[in-house]
């Protein structure tokens, strides 16, 4: 990562804010985030492109569905580092399934039962 006029590959907001991308092939749930390295240090979350704020604490927890999120540095020569994320596969809804599983169940039932008569 590499803004103008610095040749550094950190994520430390020298001359301009720089964002960090993370992005996702499918829909996940993302739980956390952990930094290490964040003592004085701010920066601002975006969730699909939405800001979600400036935090400065040692990690980011909560349940949000999304496809990327972003870390910016905010402020000149920030230090902080992403330690780990932790994230799930979002839930895949199933009740259009079910319910086409009874109706093939049912069907099969019916046709057993024409086979009898």
């Amino acid at each position: 990562m590499t803004s103008t006029g610095d040749s550094s590959n950190q994520v430390d907001g020298s001359n301009e804010s720089e964002r960090l991308t993370f992005v996702f092939d499918d829909v996940v749930r993302l739980t956390q985030i952990a930094f290490e390295n964040c003592s004085g240090d701010n920066y601002q979350l975006f969730f699909d492109g939405v800001s979600q704020g400036t935090f400065n604490s040692n990690s980011y927890v909560g349940s949000t569905l999304l496809t990327s999120f972003a870390v910016e540095a905010t402020q000149q020569n920030d230090n902080f580092r992403v330690r780990s994320i932790t994230y799930t596969p979002a839930p895949v809804p199933l009740p259009a399934a079910g319910w086409m599983l009874l109706a093939g169940i049912g069907g099969i039932a019916a046709m057993k039962r024409r086979k009898k008569v």
